[in-house]
């Protein structure tokens, strides 16, 4: 920065705002994920942890879970411009959805 305040005249004040914390999935519900997901007949893995930020991470402070992450197959990203949903996709997506929240009010009662 001392070299485009330097060039430009300029005086930089830098400020920082944290975002949300890192997401930490719980163990177990994670495991559980993984295994609900290749039950339902979908390729599943454990992704490398990431920078990226979530604000899903606060609801993990409160209670354990799990963030998941439904890939469509398709080569772009769901941020992508050209990214375009697979309709095929939803209805496996949904049972799953419906299967993790059924198994998971199961598990904990």
């Amino acid at each position: 920065m001392a070299g485009f305040s330097t060039a430009f005249a300029l005086q930089i004040d830098l400020r920082w705002e944290a975002g949300p914390p890192s997401v930490v999935n719980d163990p177990h519900w994670a495991t559980f994920a993984l295994e609900q997901a290749t039950q339902s007949g979908f390729t599943a893995k454990q992704v490398e942890a990431s920078p990226i930020g979530e604000d899903f991470s606060y609801y993990l402070q409160q209670t354990p879970g799990a963030f998941i992450m439904v890939g469509t197959g398709e080569p772009y990203a769901l941020h992508h411009p050209a990214f375009r949903i697979n309709d095929q996709v939803l209805l496996p997506t949904a049972h799953y959805l419906a299967k993790l929240a059924i198994g998971g009010l199961t598990l904990a009662q």
